[in-house]
């Protein structure tokens, strides 16, 4: 099967459709999304009624779960919060209830999918600087592939194996050494890298983190909106930059009254 899979479209319809046709034309099956379908963008309505329609799989963003107070809004800063203070104020009742009843993980196969950091995480940032902490809790989630979103930035990190089970053989020889198409070593020095235009998943038992970008509001220096295929065959990830009218989701943020800070972001990647 083929997926598309993408994240963090924070309300942006026209970056939206011009992925979904990129995906199209890709030839993507089903889809997969990680997370964040409002915030920033003028556009929350239409972007949730355009992914409830493919009936993806889905978990929820922490935009999503502010909107629903399933987030405390100070846990914000000043200009996110004011842009999900007017997602409240304005989003329609069928989009609250989709966002209310969106799960925090998803399976897809041997792979799971969860906002920031597996095992359910919807607000910790993929860093540096977790990392230690995301290899040394491994055993808590079963799945040798977790998909991620929530950075905005399209990364990956290779990851040691799940320890073995009591009885089940010991260690698992050449764990310190391991790599795997530019993920990074398989050791306990985790390497957080740029996610390759084409990335396949390790060999178990050694296990991986991958990053999908964003679509609506990209954070890596490339304005253009990201997503990527997934074949669950093959074990390989195909990922895409999509220009779209980026001026035409300004001028909408601009007449809703939104921050301007998202708006200029835009246009740079940042």
């Amino acid at each position: 099967m083929r997926w598309g899979v993408f994240s963090d479209i924070h309300g942006n319809l026209p970056a939206l459709r011009a992925v979904l046709d990129e995906l199209d034309r890709f030839g993507a099956e089903r889809y997969a999304y990680l997370g964040d379908l409002v915030g920033y963008g003028p556009h929350p309505d239409e972007v949730v009624a355009a992914v409830a329609d493919l009936e993806p799989l889905i978990v929820a963003g922490n935009h999503d779960l502010a909107v629903v107070g399933r987030l405390r809004m100070d846990w914000f800063a000043p200009v996110p919060r004011a842009c999900l203070e007017w997602t409240v104020r304005t989003v329609r009742a069928e989009t609250v209830e989709y966002l209310r009843a969106l799960p925090r993980t998803a399976a897809l196969g041997g792979a799971r999918l969860v906002h920031a950091l597996p095992p359910d995480s919807a607000t910790t940032y993929l860093t540096t600087d977790v990392l230690p902490e995301v290899g040394a809790a491994v055993d808590r989630w079963r799945e040798s592939l977790s998909f991620v979103g929530h950075t905005h930035r399209p990364q990956c990190v290779a990851l040691p194996p799940r320890p073995a089970s009591p009885g089940g053989g010991g260690e698992v020889p050449g764990a310190e050494d391991c790599a795997a198409d530019g993920v990074g070593a398989c050791g306990a020095s985790l390497i957080l890298q740029p996610l390759p235009a084409r990335w396949s998943a390790p060999p178990a038992p050694y296990r991986a983190l991958v990053n999908l970008g964003s679509v609506g509001q990209p954070r890596d220096g490339d304005p253009r909106a990201f997503c990527a295929l997934w074949d669950d065959d093959r074990r390989t990830l195909e990922s895409r930059r999509v220009a779209y009218d980026i001026e035409q989701t300004i001028a909408d943020m601009n007449a809703a009254g939104l921050p301007a800070e998202p708006a200029r972001r835009l246009r740079a990647g940042t």
